[in-house]
C-alpha cells in the first residue's frame, strides 16, 4: 500500500491545542479512530501501543516533526493521518524543539515491509523544509493530503512482469551507511540485505610481500548493501545516492556497482 491509499482526510486534524507528549499521543488516537479500520480497537489500547513504541526511543526526529507509529495483529489495513499544531507539542524530540507536524501510522503487524516503506516515504516527504513550511500554512485537510502526497515518493504500482537490477554499495565510511541504507528503504518493490565484510588489507597483511604496508590497525568499518530494485528505478536511485555521497572520484571509502539480472524471484523481509 502506498501513502496515497493509506492517508485518509478523516484522519487529518489541523491546529489542535498543544501540550505534552501524552496530549500529543491522545490526539493521535482521536484522529486515528475516525478510520473504520480501527472501529473494533479500544482507544486506550492504541494509546498504550503508541506509548510502548515511544519507550524504545522518541519518534520526534527533530525540526518540528514526529512520526508516532504502532501495529496491531487484528487489523488488515494501514491507517495514516496527519496532525498539525501551530502551538506545538513538547514531544521529547531529539533536538528538544516542539513538534508541529505529527504523521502517524497504525498498521497490521503482518505487513512489516510495507510499514517500513511507509515510514521511509513519510520521512523523505518531511525532510524538505519547503514541504514542512507549505504544510504549516494549510488548514484544509484535502489540501494537506494532496500536498503531502506530492512531496512523497511516487509508487510504482502492483506486482507485474518486470526487469530487475542489483545495486551494490560497498561502504567503508561509517558515517554515510545509515543514510545510504535509508535511500534503498524508501524504494517500493526493493529487497535489501546487508553483508558485514572485511577489507582486503586484513588478508594482505598475512602476505609477507605486503607486511610493511599493512597491519591490524588498518582493519576498519566495511559493509556491503545489496539491493534488488526495478531496472527503471536505477537511474533515480543512483542520482539520489550521488546527491547524498558527493563525488566518489574524490572521496574513497564508498563504491557503487550495478548489474542487470537475468533471473530474480522471491523477496526478503527487512
Amino acid at each position: 500500500m502506498g501513502l496515497e491509499n493509506a492517508i485518509g482526510e478523516e484522519c487529518i486534524v489541523v491546529h489542535p491545542s498543544g501540550g505534552d507528549k501524552e496530549r500529543a499521543l491522545r490526539q493521535v488516537v482521536e484522529a486515528a479512530k475516525h478510520s473504520e479500520v480501527l472501529r473494533d480497537i479500544n482507544n486506550e489500547d492504541i494509546y498504550q501501543r503508541l506509548q510502548r513504541r515511544e519507550e524504545l526511543g522518541s519518534t520526534g526526529f527533530g525540526n518540528g516533526i514526529a512520526i508516532p507509529h504502532c501495529t496491531f495483529e487484528s487489523i488488515d489495513e494501514f491507517v495514516v493521518g496527519i496532525i498539525i499544531s501551530s502551538e506545538g507539542f513538547d514531544f521529547a524530540s531529539v533536538d528538544g524543539k516542539p513538534v508541529h507536524i505529527l504523521v502517524f501510522i497504525i498498521g497490521p503487524r503482518s505487513r512489516r515491509n510495507e510499514h517500513i516503506h511507509l515510514l521511509s516515504g513519510i520521512s523523505r516527504a518531511l525532510n524538505s523544509e519547503h514541504a514542512v513550511e507549505e504544510l504549516l500554512q494549510l488548514t484544509d485537510p484535502a489540501k494537506i493530503r494532496k500536498t503531502f502526497i506530492q512531496h512523497s515518493e511516487p509508487e510504482t504500482g502492483g506486482i507485474r512482469k518486470i526487469e530487475w537490477s542489483m545495486v551494490q554499495v560497498f561502504v567503508q565510511d561509517e558515517g554515510k551507511f545509515e543514510d545510504i541504507l535509508q535511500v534503498f528503504s524508501e524504494i517500493a518493490e526493493c529487497s535489501i540485505s546487508v553483508v558485514e565484510a572485511r577489507d582486503a588489507g586484513q588478508y594482505l597483511n598475512n602476505v609477507p610481500l605486503f607486511a610493511a604496508f599493512l597491519d591490524d590497525k588498518d582493519q576498519g568499518y566495511h559493509r556491503i548493501i545489496n539491493a534488488i530494485v526495478l531496472r527503471s528505478m536505477v537511474n533515480d536511485t543512483l542520482r539520489r545516492l550521488s546527491d547524498l555521497i558527493g563525488d566518489l572520484q574524490k572521496s574513497p571509502g564508498i563504491m557503487i556497482a550495478v548489474q542487470d539480472l537475468v533471473y530474480c524471484i522471491g523477496s526478503l523481509n527487512f
